[in-house]
């Protein structure tokens, strides 16, 4: 982080450190103006930057005077800090060899490895100074910052609660010392992640001038939104939510519903709104759109429109997410056309892109990007893990998407290596990554099989427990979590336990995926227990009730919805009449029926070209054509049946 140019040099340690978050979400440096004292502190305690001599002040000073000159350049180094660390690393190095007890000098040696992702070497830097210069205040929070990246998040707690609790004398040393607790305690997730929010409040009541109500300092805020954000639930988000509208509402001169002109708080707005739901997708646009034109060629914009179109799911918002993550991928590669960049952001979001637009060529674009990242990530080694957790979960789930056994297994593969990773290294214990548990669960659940069923809904009825509900049978309001649940609860045919989970669930944002996996389960249901002489007329209504909902609010452009549409439809048509006139409410015609149903294939494999030639569900299949056999009513001949013209219109489904 560069910093500030109305800082004092950086060496006297008068200046004080903030550990903040950039708009990804990743851990920057930066020195701010100090603040007042906290009223309730004394001040007749030693400045962060005092030196540690003796009581009497008889000791040399640790500082040690630098040059004028030397001071010049020790602000140059720290303003090179996150571009050009390597060159931040020379000057330091330069420094030292003059100054050696240079406590800003080993700061900026120290940032410039951990910059350089030389953690290992570091620590061991740090490791070898002298005890008086490793109590530097500076000093103790690069070493707990660098434990955090080795993933010691232990030691890098324990040392962060010390300064925060012991060395919080102002109201900047408690925020900075706060959101560093905090960040790291978010990192280590599972119940962590409450004290963090506990963290993060504090440091927002210590900054307020009021109890219980937002503070001035829009990086607090914007801290406990993303920490908010990041531990999911409706209320949590919708806390976040309010907090981003009240925050608009203030840079807008207190006119609401009003964009104002703090380009951070509408990007986390337009994120919050996306996180909500599809219900929210269209403000969130109008957002994005509004930054695009305002400010051209900024690249957090760009992404975050670029995911915002992808959400919305049309062929045409993917397509035109496609042309602006093309055009910022070769900004970022220096106007070379189908180039890969160096910003693995983009990169990660482009091969996401091209899963999502589907088609064999665009999956196979997405496999080469990511196979690139982890091969560069992994040291040049092919087919070899990477410690780019991101990298990692991104693979995996590009294995998860393709389907078929050998790719299932190849997902498994990184995400149990990733679950020992974030846990106690044991393949069968859960760790506090919720992200990647929800994605071991959901893979566990697609292989299928009792046992791959049961192991999935202990890994999320655990979640479910972590993220508020008071024991496992009771819904949260994570729809995270409880979607795959209800997806367990119906791949295991366990009815009952599945409408207990519908009656009990809250109120969901995301209404079409929920209308989907509704319909899904009638239908399933609908194939086992219907027969030709006791038909279950009543369950395909319900299936077909669900997903017409599911397809209204998709606006009939998700290839999932109008595929299930599809079988319900030819499901239909092989039923007896009365059930088809019972139905629909009118005589309908087998034939039609049919015709209705290929239409809704083809919509979908229009949607999604290889569709059709994906790897698909087999036990589902298997069970609709065993289903069909059984039933073989007279009236299924299609061949038999002429149109029913009313049929060429759509049918009011129930």
């Amino acid at each position: 982080m560069i910093p500030s140019t109305n800082s004092p040099p950086p060496q006297s340690e008068t200046y004080t450190e903030s550990y903040s978050v950039s708009e990804k979400g990743c851990h920057k440096w930066q020195t701010v103006e100090p603040r007042q004292r906290c009223p309730q502190k004394s001040t007749d305690v030693p400045k962060e930057g005092a030196d540690l001599g003796s009581p009497s002040g008889g000791q040399r000073s640790l500082r040690a005077s630098v040059s004028e000159q030397q001071e010049v350049l020790l602000k140059k180094g720290f303003e090179l800090l996150q571009k050009k660390p390597g060159e931040s690393l020379q000057i330091a190095r330069e420094l030292l060899k003059t100054v050696p007890n240079a406590v800003g000098g080993h700061a900026l040696q120290a940032r410039a490895l951990a910059c350089l992702g030389r953690y290992e070497e570091c620590y061991a830097l740090l490791d070898r100074l002298p005890s008086a210069l490793k109590q530097r205040i500076t000093l103790r929070k690069t070493r707990a910052r660098v434990l955090a990246e080795m993933c010691r998040f232990h030691e890098a707690e324990a040392e962060l609660r010390d300064l925060y609790a012991n060395h919080s004398h102002t109201q900047q040393h408690k925020k900075t010392n706060g959101l560093a607790l905090g960040r790291v305690l978010e990192r280590m997730g599972g119940k962590k992640e409450q004290e963090a929010l506990e963290v993060f409040t504090q440091v927002r009541q210590c900054l307020a001038t009021q109890p219980d109500s937002p503070c001035d300092d829009m990086e607090v805020e914007l801290t406990l939104v993303r920490h908010l954000q990041k531990m999911g639930g409706r209320g949590h988000l919708q806390r976040a939510l309010d907090i981003l509208i009240c925050l608009r509402r203030k840079k807008a001169d207190n006119r609401p519903d009003t964009p104002c002109n703090n380009v951070k708080i509408e990007m986390n707005l337009a994120r919050a709104l996306q996180q909500l739901g599809a219900s929210h997708l269209q403000k969130a646009y109008t957002i994005w759109l509004d930054l695009y034109q305002q400010t051209p060629h900024n690249r957090e914009i760009e992404l975050g429109f670029a995911i915002c179109l992808s959400k919305m799911a049309t062929t045409e918002s993917r397509q035109e997410a496609l042309t602006l993550m093309t055009a910022l991928r070769q900004r970022a590669a220096g106007n070379r056309v189908d180039t890969a960049c160096d910003d693995k952001e983009i990169e990660v979001t482009l091969a996401k892109l091209l899963q999502d637009i589907g088609g064999s060529r665009n999956r196979e674009q997405a496999l080469a990007i990511l196979l690139r990242l982890r091969q560069q990530a992994a040291r040049g080694r092919p087919d070899t893990p990477c410690c780019d957790r991101g990298i990692e979960l991104a693979l995996g789930g590009h294995w998860q998407l393709e389907g078929g056994h050998e790719n299932q297994q190849k997902a498994l593969a990184i995400f149990t290596e990733l679950r020992q990773r974030a846990g106690s290294g044991r393949a069968d214990t859960p760790s506090n990554d919720r992200e990647v548990e929800v994605a071991l669960a959901i893979l566990l659940s697609q292989m299928g099989g009792p046992e791959n069923q049961h192991k999935a809904l202990a890994i999320l009825t655990h979640l479910r427990t972590l993220a508020g509900s008071k024991d496992r049978q009771t819904p949260c309001d994570n729809q995270d979590i409880e979607f795959p649940i209800a997806i367990c609860l119906k791949e295991s045919h366990d009815w009952q336990a599945f409408d207990r989970w519908n009656r009990q669930r809250p109120r969901f944002e995301d209404v079409h995926q929920l209308e989907l996996i509704l319909s899904t389960r009638y239908f399933r249901e609908f194939l086992m227990e219907d027969t030709y002489d006791k038909p279950r007329p009543d369950l395909l209504e319900k299936a077909f009730r669900h997903v017409q909902r599911a397809v209204d609010d998709s606006d009939q452009s998700d290839p999932s919805s109008l595929s299930q549409l599809g079988h319900c439809y030819r499901a239909l048509s092989h039923c007896t009449s009365a059930v088809r006139q019972q139905l629909f409410g009118q005589q309908a015609s087998a034939a039609q029926i049919g015709k209705r149903s290929r239409d809704c294939f083809d919509t979908a494999a229009r949607l999604d070209p290889d569709r059709r030639g994906h790897h698909k569900e087999p036990l589902w299949h298997e069970w609709e054509q065993a289903w069909r056999d059984q039933v073989k009513p007279p009236s299924c001949d299609l061949a038999n049946e002429t149109d029913h013209p009313q049929l060429c219109q759509q049918p009011a489904v129930p």
